[in-house]
C-alpha cells in the first residue's frame, strides 16, 4: 500500500506523526478507514481506538473526541487526548 503523511496533535503535543498505509478511527456515526489518495474531507471523531498500520505493525491510540482532517497531502487527527496503548508486529 502507499503510504501518506499522519500525525496526531493534541492541545498539549505531537502524539505521533509518520507515515502510515492505513488509519481507521471512530467517527461519530461508524468506523471510517484512510488510505493514500482518500477523498479530502473534514471527519467529526468520538473517543475511541484510533489505528494506524505503518511499515507491517499496527499501533493503537486511545484517542478522545475531536477532528480528523483529510487531504492530498495526507491526514491530522486533531483531538482533545490521545496516548499509545498498543504496538504488534502486524
Amino acid at each position: 500500500m502507499t503510504p501518506f503523511a499522519f500525525e496526531i496533535l493534541t492541545p498539549a503535543r505531537r502524539v505521533f506523526e509518520g507515515a502510515v498505509e492505513m488509519l481507521v478511527a471512530p467517527a461519530d456515526d461508524g468506523l471510517i478507514g484512510v488510505l493514500a489518495h482518500h477523498e479530502p474531507m473534514l471527519v467529526r471523531l468520538k473517543a475511541g481506538p484510533l489505528r494506524v498500520a505503518q511499515g507491517g505493525k499496527t499501533v493503537e491510540f486511545r484517542a478522545g473526541p475531536g477532528l480528523l482532517d483529510i487531504t492530498e497531502k495526507g491526514a491530522c487527527a486533531l483531538v482533545e487526548s490521545a496516548e499509545a496503548i498498543q504496538s504488534d508486529g502486524g
